[in-house]
């Protein structure tokens, strides 16, 4: 074999070795390539609009999604008007296990960094709360307009596998409204007037009335006295011509019975007697009425005659 030959043939066999040493590599780099993901990293505020009063604070959540991106740490560069708010608070959120606060700046007005970070083995992935923070407004901050609070173009996060990479793809912003405090007005309680009850009649019950017998008057009982009967001797029958009889009235006095009244309220039994003649009175009038009654039948015979 010559020289030439030889040659040639080694020459060839160092190209074949650097070819596949070149194509190892390239093979390598690929599969590389294959396994890095995106970025597809967002942060965003949680409320998106806020609306604050004059004097007031209010309370915003730094959201994370990382989408594909497995999170190591994440860099935070906020700017918001130092006229309207104030910074009073900033705390690591829940998206990291064990979340480490590598640095936290709130001493320049209108800007804040805050860099947060984990182990290699705390990374996550997925969506969560990344901080959250607490602003007051001031008492003399514009009302009606509003202001923004938001992410610097220097924030960024760095992911497993990315190396120096940024892996954040977007932000959104916050917007804060300020309300004008109204004054409160005091209403003035008029003093109302407290009405007096009347003292309440009290029905004293009222004796029915019992309807009552009138008293009856006195009924005089009449008692018949006793009284005896003159016997007057019978006149001398002289022969006459014998005159037309003239039927006598005179009673003959009889005892009267005592009236018993009756139940009938308020009427009073009042007796009849039975004769003119008086049952009461004593001699000289019964014998009276008896001499008065033998005149009339003799002045009527004589006038008869």
């Amino acid at each position: 074999m010559s020289k030439v030959k030889l040659f040639l043939v080694v020459i060839g066999l160092i190209l074949v070795l650097a070819g596949v040493v070149i194509g190892v590599i390239l093979v390598r780099r690929r599969q590389e390539a294959r396994l890095k993901a995106a970025p597809a990293t967002t942060l965003s505020f949680r409320p998106a609009a806020v609306t604050a009063e004059q004097g007031g604070s209010f309370a915003l959540e730094i959201v994370v999604d990382s989408g594909e991106n497995t999170l190591a740490a994440v860099e935070l560069h906020l700017a918001y008007d130092p006229e309207y708010f104030e910074v009073s608070s900033i705390i690591p959120g829940s998206f990291f296990d064990s979340p480490v606060e590598l640095k936290k700046d709130t001493g320049t007005l209108g800007r804040i960094v805050y860099i947060l970070g984990c182990r290699p083995e705390g990374a996550q992935q997925g969506q969560g709360t990344l901080a959250s923070l607490t602003f007051s407004v001031k008492p003399d901050a514009a009302s009606g307009v509003p202001s923004e609070i938001s992410f610097l173009a220097s924030s960024q996060a760095a992911g497993i596998s990315e190396g120096q990479e940024n892996v954040v793809v977007g932000t959104t912003s916050c917007l804060v409204t300020v309300a004008q405090v109204q004054p409160s007005v005091t209403p003035t309680i008029a003093p109302s007037l407290t009405p007096t009850l009347a003292s309440t009649p009290t029905l004293v019950p009222s004796a029915t009335p019992t309807p009552t017998t009138p008293p009856l008057p006195p009924t005089a009982t009449p008692t018949q006295a006793a009284s005896s009967t003159p016997t007057v001797p019978a006149p001398t029958a002289t022969p006459t011509r014998q005159p037309t009889t003239v039927p006598s009235n005179t009673p003959t006095p009889r005892p009267t019975a005592t009236p018993v009244p009756t139940s009938a309220p308020g009427l009073t039994a009042t007796p009849t007697p039975h004769s003119t003649v008086p049952v009461t009175g004593g001699l000289w009038p019964t014998a009276g009425l008896f001499l008065g009654a033998l005149l009339l039948v003799f002045f009527g015979v004589v006038y008869t005659w």
